[in-house]
């Protein structure tokens, strides 16, 4: 360790022997004094600096080593072996490109321990999807870990950034761009709340109750709820709850959006702009057109591939037209690697490359020969100079292709096939056009309760179990009978201030001051047996140098005056915090106070 420490490493092959070390010390789950240690300072020192540069692939290993070892020092699962850990309502899914691939970066892996989900290792951009689409009007929201985890929403994700002034911004295709922000954070726990809401094409943002992001993108807006993380990150997220009225379609189209939002090229050209080598172009009569443009170097075979985010379920399928013309449009579809070249006498599988960056010597130019058919026509059934209906559908480990209505392509697909699709052709021989592209299923088409959302925090609605069978409740009309005594007692500790009745409650204002100066509202009535309280609070606003907040307290009646208070407060620091205490007196009078550790919440307003 402390040679590996004094080292200055300039090229990979001169870190072999730690690395050698710390790799069959963590695959094989071998204890070894200093290995711990040593894997902290590689991944620490090394992969977190960038040292050495241009080092990419052995980055992304060390990351992964050290997330794993981590993940195991915790003692939590590292893999979903049982049904507590297993995920059915989620996908992982990583952003994987010819470069990404071609330079063996590591496999993500996420964990699943309770309602925490956990990204141990990393590929790059790797996201958690929720497994059905979400149209209509919704709210998703969750904890995540501060400045590594952001939250994505109507295809864009949003997170903050450890300096205050800055967020992280980005799509699925574009990954994340550090954008100036004004918004003021008064600090930062451990976890980051972040809740989106979707009303009327409209998404709405908001990190520690402060709104970040007001987003109104192209109709339709993307339907996948995510979480991301980058791979250098070892984070995670909880409690992801998703209410509210969302429509689950059967079909998502996935053609009609003029960005392409939800499509990356697999060999990092551009993409989803105007002019870009795949791009989106107007059409009457129909959503509009995907358009692969021609142009490489002729005899280049020059791949190239727009993929879609989201894979194509276990049990699913995909439709769309695509415009034949011999030699000069052509297009074909994609599983993963696995490429359906259609030609006139038949099917053959072209396997993608990696470009550049490939390791297997398989050239671009590949093609296998065709595929059995024993119901499929020959000639194909393809129209030259026209417009052409071609279906995909998988089912398990097996692909079928019904080509203008007719069976054309029945084959097995590898296990290790992630059933990615994708929209292929040689851009020095032709161009691609695609229109009316649609994917469908197996996913839940109604959303569960958040009782029943297997990342949802089980404990508020444990807490809100009894709620029916409490059938006395108070209700009061403000706009209506004012502020009577018999029901509020108001009053000041200190002078000055004052509280307002108006049509939504009542409006107070709190000179401060020393001592602790107060405003109160009392409900002179005693509950007795099971009961739940709440106030809501608008426009919370505290200036100045020293506390201001605003307090929900209950007073139990027995011998140590118990109080319960939970509060939205502003310290003398500036801090935003949600406080919550159990207090006690006495025999001299005094109290004693335990609380739960403070939550930040830039919040003005919510419910105590």
């Amino acid at each position: 360790s402390q040679l590996v420490r004094a080292s200055d490493p300039h090229e990979i092959s001169e870190m072999w022997p730690e690395t050698l070390v710390v790799y069959r010390c963590v695959i094989r789950n071998v204890k070894a004094s200093g290995i711990d240690d040593l894997l902290a300072f590689l991944f620490a020192q090394r992969t977190q600096r960038d040292v050495p540069v241009n080092s990419l692939a052995w980055h992304s290993q060390i990351a992964a080593l050290a997330g794993l070892n981590g993940h195991r020092e915790a003692g939590a699962p590292v893999d979903a072996a049982n049904a507590d850990s297993e995920l059915t309502q989620w996908i992982p899914i990583s952003l994987r490109r010819a470069q990404t691939r071609g330079q063996c970066l590591a496999t993500a892996r996420w964990a699943r321990v309770g309602s925490q989900v956990e990204k141990i290792t990393g590929h790059f951009d790797d996201y958690l999807f929720f497994r059905s689409p979400l149209t209509g009007n919704f709210e998703a929201q969750c904890d995540v870990s501060a400045f590594m985890m952001q939250a994505m929403a109507a295809g864009t994700f949003l997170g903050n950034d450890g300096d205050r002034s800055h967020l992280w911004q980005g799509t699925f295709r574009n990954s994340a761009s550090r954008v100036k922000s004004d918004l003021r954070f008064s600090g930062f726990d451990q976890w980051i709340h972040q809740r989106s809401v979707v009303r009327n094409d409209t998404c709405t943002t908001s990190l520690n109750g402060l709104v970040a992001l007001t987003d109104h993108p192209p109709a339709p807006l993307d339907p996948w709820y995510a979480v991301r993380c980058w791979w250098r990150m070892h984070a995670a997220a909880r409690d992801i709850r998703i209410s509210g009225n969302p429509v689950i379609p059967e079909v998502v189209e996935l053609s009609a959006v003029s960005d392409l939002r939800g499509w990356y090229p697999y060999y990092e050209v551009s993409a989803g702009t105007p002019g870009a080598v795949w791009e989106h172009l107007p059409e009457e009569n129909s959503s509009g057109q995907i358009v692969g443009h021609s142009g490489a170097p002729p005899g280049s075979f020059c791949e190239s591939l727009l993929a879609y985010q989201r894979p194509i379920d276990s049990v699913g399928s995909i439709d769309y037209e695509f415009f034949y013309e011999p030699g000069k449009t052509e297009v074909h579809p994609a599983l993963d690697r696995m490429v359906f070249y259609l030609q006139p006498d038949g099917v053959r599988i072209h396997w993608l490359t990696d470009g550049p960056f490939d390791r297997t010597g398989l050239g671009p130019e590949n093609m296998s020969e065709l595929l059995p058919r024993s119901d499929a026509p020959s000639p194909l059934p393809i129209k030259p100079g026209a417009w052409n209906q071609l279906k995909i559908e998988v089912n398990e480990q097996h692909a079928t292709l019904h080509l203008n209505g007719q069976p054309i392509c029945d084959t097995d697909i590898d296990a290790s096939n992630d059933r990615v699709f994708g929209l292929f052709h040689f851009a020095d021989q032709t161009e691609a056009r695609i229109r009316n592209l649609s994917m469908r299923g197996n996913w839940p088409l109604t959303l569960p309760e958040p009782s029943e959302q297997e990342l949802a925090d089980p404990r508020p609605e444990q807490l809100d179990a009894d709620l029916a069978k409490l059938q006395d409740v108070f209700t009061h009309d403000f706009a209506h009978d004012g502020v009577p005594e018999r029901f509020f007692t108001t009053g000041k500790n200190q002078p000055a201030g004052t509280v307002d009745a108006g049509p939504d409650g009542l409006a107070i204002q709190r000179p401060g001051g020393s001592p602790w100066c107060d405003t109160f509202v009392n409900l002179p009535f005693l509950v007795h047996g099971d009961f739940d309280m709440e106030v809501a609070f608008t426009e919370f606003h505290a200036i100045g140098d020293e506390h201001g907040c605003i307090m929900l307290v209950v007073e139990l009646d027995d011998d140590k005056r118990r109080q319960c208070r939970i509060l939205r407060i502003r310290d003398e620091l500036q801090r935003q915090e949600l406080h919550s205490s159990l207090s006690e007196i006495h025999q001299d009078g005094g109290r004693s106070f335990s609380a739960r550790p403070p939550k930040k919440s830039e919040a003005a307003a919510g419910r105590l």
